[in-house]
């Protein structure tokens, strides 16, 4: 992956190191790899120039100096425009990597000092740059910005989660079998799935599962959150007893989920560098009608509004389904579940949102490229079986019937596409003829995919209603068991080791 460097500085507090920094890391990266606002021509909209260049760069260094909190404070209360925070909002916004770099002994600003929209800078790891040590200051910068550089390229592994109500529990049986797979694969008892996976999957209630693991937390400790999550959230319902007239109406407590997302997340974001792996959650905007890819990895994240950077907002707007809790309100927009728009399985968005990335190069295509382990379920919903030559469903149960079919068949069709696209053919045509208009002859497939399916076989059709953690424990050892006899060894492709 090429380096492509935005430097954020104030002309008068910090001009001559501004300079030093962009000759030395361009005698490093190269001249088109670092830009700085002085290449900005007379006559271009200036504006314009800086949101474009910080939406393709990878890496925004933030300058500041002993000036710098003073001089933000000051346009602040004067109402003047202030470029600075016109860029770090903006990078905030798009996801971008940010290092500090501190000057004159100058700390890092506290979440106090700074204005809603910036106190995520608060919580970075900042580099601090000293006039009699600047030049090995400088070499710890370049090797910061390789290191992230190196593990955002090719070749990537990606794990995508289903969403499943009360049958994540099944995901987690399966997950704690590739985790045990993996630690003896590599001879360490405390290796941990964001260890090998770049990227980590989940839209619905996966949302909560794919963060937790993306922050670092073996299967085990995610584990014990949701079996509390389930005892806690749905406790109110547990006897299954809904009034008649809340039939149309959310029927668990939003406040409650609200209350244990915060206390498990409290105010983390995707960008104060909490999270160890890359993370994209999807979420569906109703005000705007548009499914929203929320991530911490720029290229991938399609996310606008500043409240859903945060993780207990994006979790809770997963959470957000007809019957189950109300949708999450924010300033820009109003969002739910968006696991019906991704067929409950969300590979297929990955990859689109993959393929609209290609012109980067940290994503490129390839059986040994891209690597999609896929956990999910089959389509069958014991609770909604109908009787060949019953005809006596009212309207209500008919229409409870559909969304389970609707599913479904996105399900299947998701499955065909997805299995269709990795071996390079769809119905008998080329897929690059399909995606690309490429005009060639032959199938080329274009990643590595596997797909686990849990099966509903030999569960009770009442353990699929029941949100307690008795129920979420016979899930968890139903997946395990099943993903047991397909998961050997060898599973891995060698060429996707870490």
């Amino acid at each position: 992956m090429k380096a492509k460097i935005f430097i954020s500085y104030r002309r008068n507090d910090s001009r001559w190191q501004s300079k030093a920094i962009y000759d030395d890391l361009t005698k490093h990266f190269g001249e088109n790899a670092v830009f700085k606002d002085l290449e900005i021509t007379p006559g271009q909209d200036f504006e314009e120039r800086l949101r474009q260049e910080i939406d393709e760069s990878n890496v925004i260094l933030l300058l500041i100096s002993k000036n710098w909190m003073k001089e933000l404070k000051k346009r602040l209360h004067g109402g003047e425009k202030d470029y600075v925070q016109y860029e770090l909002t903006t990078a905030i916004s798009l996801g971008k990597y940010v290092i500090p770099i501190l000057f004159d002994d100058v700390k890092m600003p506290s979440d106090g000092e700074l204005p809603d929209l910036l106190k995520p800078i608060s919580k970075l790891n900042a580099i601090s740059l000293l006039d009699t040590t600047f030049k090995n200051g400088i070499g710890k910068l370049i090797e910061t910005i390789e290191d992230f550089l190196k593990k955002t390229s090719s070749p990537k592994r990606i794990l995508v989660l289903d969403s499943g109500g009360i049958r994540i529990g099944a995901l987690l049986g399966q997950l704690q079998h590739i985790e045990n797979r993996l630690r003896l694969r590599y001879g360490r008892d405390d290796f941990r799935l964001q260890q090998y996976f770049n990227l980590i999957i989940g839209s619905g209630d996966s949302a909560l599962l794919a963060t937790l693991l993306a922050q670092g937390k073996s299967v085990s400790e995610v584990y014990k959150i949701h079996a509390h999550f389930y005892d806690e959230i749905y406790k109110p319902n547990r006897n299954n007893t809904v009034k008649m007239f809340r039939i149309f109406t959310s029927m668990h407590d939003s406040k409650l989920l609200e209350s244990f997302l915060n206390r498990i997340f409290y105010d983390s974001s995707i960008l104060d560098g909490s999270l160890e792996t890359g993370l994209l959650v999807f979420v569906y905007d109703l005000y705007n009608k548009s499914l929203v890819p929320v991530s911490n990895i720029s290229s991938l994240n399609k996310n606008v509004d500043l409240e859903l950077n945060f993780m207990k907002n994006f979790i809770r707007s997963s959470f957000a389904t007809p019957s189950y809790f109300n949708p999450y309100n924010s300033e820009s927009g109003v969002y739910i579940d968006a696991s019906i728009y991704c067929g409950r399985n969300p590979s297929l968005a990955v990859f689109q949102n993959i393929q609209n990335n290609l012109q980067q190069d940290e994503w490129k295509i390839g059986t040994e490229n891209l690597f999609i382990l896929s956990l999910g379920f089959d389509s069958v919903d014991l609770g909604l079986t109908v009787k060949k030559g019953d005809s006596n469903y009212n309207v209500l149960q008919w229409a409870s019937l559909l969304p389970s079919v609707l599913m479904g068949t996105i399900d299947r069709n998701t499955a065909l596409l997805l299995q269709g696209i990795s071996q390079g053919m769809v119905l008998g045509v080329p897929i690059d003829d399909i995606l690309f208009n490429s005009g060639s002859n032959s199938a080329n497939s274009l990643f590595t995919y596997h797909r686990f399916n849990c099966s509903t076989k030999g569960i009770k059709a009442n353990d699929m209603s029941e949100y307690h953690s008795r129920t979420f424990e016979k899930w968890f050892a139903h997946g395990k068991l099943q993903i047991e006899g397909q998961l050997v060894p060898s599973f891995f492709p060698a060429w996707f080791d870490v």
